[in-house]
């Protein structure tokens, strides 16, 4: 008698109106707000705006912002140069971008007040201004199911 076991690996294990994938949890704000509220929303949920690291998760969250069918012309992604100017760090991580998928001519500052990463509905990303109001992406560690006050 033959066997064979395939391996999946498990999802994440994720709250109620969350997306699964790979090891984190997805959810797009319902409100749009300024870059800073919607990272402040974000860590009230125990989240932060979106760090993405490949191809495959960037394609995820284009397909997340998709099924929303969303005519925002963006939304907020956890990466800025606020604090030196194209020199873009991931908000929560404080880690360089490994990997980005500007727009072409993207970042390029517009007059001088764009600093905080936008990704459009084509999956391509801009440097928009702070102030904006759109909604945020939160992401969060899917592989601890941790209660609140553990």
């Amino acid at each position: 008698m033959l066997c064979f076991s395939v391996f999946h690996p498990a999802l994440a294990v994720c709250p109620l109106y969350w997306t699964p994938f790979e090891d984190s949890c997805y959810v797009i704000l319902q409100d749009k707000q300024s870059w800073a509220s919607s990272m402040a929303m974000c860590q009230a949920y125990g989240a932060y705006l979106v760090e993405i690291s490949s191809d495959e998760e960037n394609e995820f969250v284009r397909g997340m912002i998709r099924e929303t069918h969303s005519p925002i012309w963006g939304h907020w992604l956890g990466a800025t140069d606020e604090y030196s100017e194209s020199h873009w760090l991931w908000s929560h991580s404080g880690r360089a971008l490994y990997y980005s998928n500007w727009e072409e001519d993207q970042p390029d500052n517009y007059q001088t007040s764009q600093h905080c990463a936008v990704m459009h509905n084509n999956g391509r990303w801009d440097d928009g201004e702070c102030d904006l109001t759109l909604k945020g992406i939160c992401e969060r560690d899917g592989k601890s199911n941790t209660a609140v006050g553990k």
